[in-house]
């Protein structure tokens, strides 16, 4: 595996992972110690979904389903001298690869200055062997620089990358005439120097047209451009539409690094997707304080390369492409319950109904305070049924315990216990159908009643996986709930949809090792991602209880966009302004018990969706496929 730093000094290696999960560090080496590597000017011409921004919707949808039906034309360039990612011993991997740059540029006031850094970091970049280079989100800016000044400036970029045989992806930022607003843009230009792909940024242009596909230096890129890595439908439409390498470009506030979740946004996007990640963030200065910290992250998950901290320096890596077969992405789009949602989305996204969404309601939901006990016993019945006693003993409105905790001889026992304590159980369970096996949970009710069995849609060999997530849905105090199990953590639809019809807690179950190597970490980095769509989130676990909210989001995040005083939620032991905060978590062998105060309905759909009339539109369509059967609530204790 090669990677490397390029612009500071080899005495400053350090680990880029930063925790017992750590096993992979980013080397730095000053520009002169990098060996010669042959560079070779690749300058095919390339239908692209480039256009798609420029023309009209009706023309835009015709683009993406060419993408997504007839598939990709590609030339592919040959992997040349560097060591493909994912060869530990230095021996090239099997498939195409391409050498990335990723420059972690500090963003000045003056165009002028910015300009003069992206020419010489594009010179660098093109000396160390890259195809492609991305610079940050506005890295080619200036304060209040106009349209007309932006694209003078652009002529240089394009004639740099032409005159060095290297393909750009820079963010750009200036003021269309008569506008008071600076215009957010991607841009990429081909190593012949000429621009084949312009997307405005989403969050900032509502009612913009969604970035496609974009071919460039080999690869089937899904473009980003920072906060628009929250909107679906850019993050994975283009990834369903056969992209393989997720390029984002970000300006981050310097609160969006949180050491305890380091690239969890990224590390679960490249999991969920089988894809490569590529993150361009800016470094720190006076100008623009931020956090750095960009990164290379593999489609397992490994981060390959990164930058420690907020210098400005440049990134190096080898992207072996055939890793990135989009098998997550094809098993999560191809299941019966969430392909029609996955068959819809282009269309419905790129030509959005004109009727209004103004009758669409979520699930109702009272402002209550509800007690969850938080359990870890499998195998033993005995155990659980302790734990259901301490549960009770407790008060707890909830008790929720890990997949596979009982066999399905056992669920009478569980629910007289229930019964006898009055309380509400989510368990997981092996059920057993013909010959087939499901991965399940079961909710119980206070009464003993069972109120759903829901089998896991996400689950693999020897479990058959299950059909129906509306399955999923119950009711605790009148809170409404979804139950999902192991795999389903990086379906992260089903956590989306679910928050869109109005679920406030969600209660996951796992049954895992209690490890603290990698696989453990990017476990819990995927389950703050799940967590993160405005609901209060339960995980019963053998390895350890959590429980996650994020029913303050937006009184969180607005605190950090407008500078107002510090946020302050002593009641965390993990604050994260823009994604769940984990509020307990517990050790292999010791239950929690939580109180969690929910606010009322939930708001995801009304604050973070609707002002994007496509993505809106695909998201009313995908709750609606998720809706509950019916309403089955677990009645209040006396």
């Amino acid at each position: 595996m090669e990677t490397a730093a390029v612009g500071e000094r080899e005495s400053e290696r350090k680990s880029c992972f930063g925790c017992t999960a750590g096993r992979c560090s980013a080397p730095v080496f000053v520009l002169a110690n990098l060996p010669q590597l042959e560079h070779a000017t690749w300058t095919p011409k390339l239908w692209d979904a480039s256009m798609c921004s420029k023309l009209s919707r009706r023309s835009a949808l015709f683009c993406w389903l060419t993408f997504a039906g007839v598939g990709w034309a590609i030339a592919q360039h040959p992997s040349g001298c560097a060591a493909p990612a994912g060869s530990e011993d230095g021996q090239p991997t099997e498939g195409p690869a391409v050498r990335v740059a990723v420059v972690q540029m500090a963003v000045r006031p003056g165009l002028s200055k910015n300009l003069a850094s992206i020419l010489e970091w594009t010179r660098r970049a093109a000396g160390a062997g890259a195809e492609l280079v991305v610079f940050p989100e506005a890295a080619l800016s200036g304060s209040n620089a106009p349209m007309p000044s932006l694209e003078a400036a652009l002529t240089q970029v394009r004639a740099a990358a032409g005159e060095n045989g290297i393909s750009v992806i820079l963010g750009a930022a200036a003021l269309p005439e008569g506008s008071p607003r600076p215009k957010n843009l991607l841009i990429a230009i081909d190593p012949t120097g000429s621009e084949v792909y312009r997307y405005i940024k989403l969050t900032s242009s509502p009612r913009s047209p969604p970035p496609g596909p974009l071919l460039l230096a080999g690869m089937r890129i899904g473009p980003i451009i920072c906060a628009d890595r929250w909107i679906r439908a850019v993050e994975e439409l283009p990834i369903h539409a056969g992209a393989n390498v997720s390029i984002e470009i970000a300006g981050n506030f310097a609160q969006e690094w949180v050491p305890d979740l380091q690239w969890y946004w990224y590390v679960s996007r490249a999991v969920r997707n089988s894809v490569w990640v590529v993150f361009a963030n800016t470094a720190a200065n006076a100008d623009s304080p931020g956090h750095g910290h960009s990164a290379v992250i593999a489609p397992d998950g490994r981060v390959i390369a990164s930058v420690p901290d907020a210098r400005e320096t440049m990134l190096l890596a080898t992207l072996d492409l055939a890793a990135a077969d989009r098998q997550n992405m094809l098993r999560r789009s191809s299941h019966p319950a969430l392909a029609p949602f996955w068959q819809r989305g282009a269309r419905l996204v790129s030509s959005p109904p004109k009727t209004s969404d103004s009758d669409w309601k979520g699930r109702a939901c009272p402002q209550r305070r509800i007690k969850v006990f938080v359990g870890t016993a499998v195998g033993d019945v005995h155990q659980v049924l302790q734990q259901i006693e301490q549960g009770a003993a407790a008060q707890a409105d909830l008790i929720a315990l890990p997949a596979r905790a009982i066999a399905d001889q056992e669920v009478e026992s569980i629910r007289a216990s229930a019964a006898t304590h009055e309380v509400t159980v989510v368990i997981g369970t092996e059920h057993r159908q013909g010959d087939r096996r499901y991965n399940s949970a079961l909710v119980i009710g206070p009464t003993g009643q069972l109120i759903t069995r829901y089998d896991q849609l996400s689950a693999m060999p020897p479990f058959a996986p299950g059909a129906d997530a509306r399955r999923a849905w119950f009711d605790v105090q009148g809170i409404p709930a979804v139950v999902t199990l192991e795999g389903d953590r990086h379906w992260t639809e089903i956590a989306e949809l679910s928050a869109v019809a109005g679920a406030r807690l969600l209660v996951h179950l796992e049954h895992s090792k209690p490890t603290e190597d990698e696989m453990a970490f990017q476990r819990f980095q995927s389950l703050a991602v799940m967590a993160s769509y405005r609901t209060a989130t339960v995980v019963a676990d053998t390895a350890g209880a959590f429980v996650w909210e994020d029913l303050h989001s937006r009184a969180e995040r607005r605190s950090v966009v407008r500078r107002t005083p510090g946020f302050v939620r002593p009641d965390v032991e993990v604050f994260s302004p823009f994604s769940a905060n984990l509020l307990a978590r517990g050790a292999p062998d010791r239950p929690i018990v939580v109180d969690v105060a929910v606010p009322g309905p939930n708001d995801y759909y009304m604050d973070s969706i609707q002002r994007f009339p496509g993505m809106a539109a695909w998201a009313r369509y995908g709750a609606s496929l998720l809706q509950p059967l019916q309403t089955r609530a677990t009645r209040s204790k006396p």
